[in-house]
């Protein structure tokens, strides 16, 4: 056999190896092009042909058919809060998408808080960026996760400023001609979708961390409202899952990894993940809801009622 077919064998016995008929079959029928990538994935056996290296017995591959739906899912992953790798489904995609959103509400929730405090627009940024960042970046270094998750993607930092702007030359005009405010409904229910995707992606990042089931709770927590805590101790005010006057806050996303950390326990994490997050996500977001204009509140001490009126009064 003549020495220059060698290279061919190896790349087609490489293809066979990956026990994918559409992929060796992809090799003969469609264009050249396919050809090179095929050799650039296998030259480490080419290199045995040829240089009668020592064998080294290959790593796994994926196979090629499928390297668009692996470079989606770690693209998907990577990008998404606290990046991990894992199979893409729809739910990884809607959980990315409502992760965008709820970076985008809280980061007005921000803004907004800074511009009535009195800040200018660069200080509205920065509480606008910390609000929709700061749980993640805490649980971030809490976990030693090395660079956290917005360093790795820009695009947080990106939409915390487009919002920012948004809200500094924009609110103002909607604020006087049409009386919105911020806690109108449409913002309140967007911040709760915000709110159960970053307690979902807060337990999951414990997790695989391989955490005690309670540390996925305390993630989820801090993932869900340590921004808003920093936003408030920033702008000189209470933070608001700390003190009773308002709707119950922190409960949805402490309830939400409850139930996400009880189902995980009770099932094969590469099988039923998805579903338990859309469980654990529905729930938390239906808790936030129900606590809107809702008069329950954490338990607290009955001698401070007569500050808590005082304040909801104020």
């Amino acid at each position: 056999m003549k020495q220059t077919s060698l290279p061919f064998l190896a790349v087609v016995c490489s293809v066979a190896l990956t026990n994918n008929r559409a992929a060796a079959r992809t090799f003969f029928e469609t264009n050249p092009t396919t050809k090179v990538r095929l050799f650039a994935k296998r030259n480490t056996i080419i290199n045995q042909f040829y240089y009668n290296e020592a064998a080294v017995q290959p790593k796994p591959t994926t196979p090629l058919a499928n390297d668009d739906d692996d470079d989606f899912s770690r693209t998907v992953w990577n990008t998404i809060r606290g990046g991990a790798t894992s199979t893409t489904t729809m739910t990884d995609s809607f959980l990315y998408a409502m992760d965008l959103l709820g970076t985008a509400v809280f980061a007005f929730s921000g803004a907004l808080t800074a511009g009535n405090k009195g800040m200018d627009l660069l200080g509205m940024a920065i509480i606008a960026a910390v609000t929709s960042c700061g749980g993640g970046t805490l649980r971030d270094m809490a976990l030693n996760g090395g660079v956290v998750f917005w360093m790795k993607e820009p695009l947080y930092l990106v939409i915390c400023m487009g919002v920012t702007l948004a809200t500094f030359f924009v609110w103002p005009t909607l604020e006087q001609t049409l009386g919105w405010k911020g806690s109108e409904v449409p913002v309140c229910t967007a911040d709760a979708v915000g709110l159960a995707a970053f307690a979902v992606l807060g337990a999951q990042k414990a997790q695989r961390h391989e955490l005690h089931p309670i540390m996925w709770v305390v993630s989820g927590l801090m993932s869900a409202c340590f921004g808003g805590v920093m936003r408030d101790v920033l702008c000189l005010q209470r933070p608001r899952i700390l003190y009773p006057e308002r709707t119950m806050y922190g409960t949805a996303p402490v309830i939400g990894s409850t139930v996400y950390a009880m189902l995980a326990q009770r099932a094969e994490w590469e099988m039923h993940t998805h579903r338990i997050a859309s469980v654990a996500f529905a729930v938390t977001f239906l808790v936030r809801i129900l606590a809107f204009n809702n008069p329950r509140r954490v338990p607290h001490w009955k001698q401070n009622e007569n500050l808590l009126q005082k304040v909801m009064r104020n």
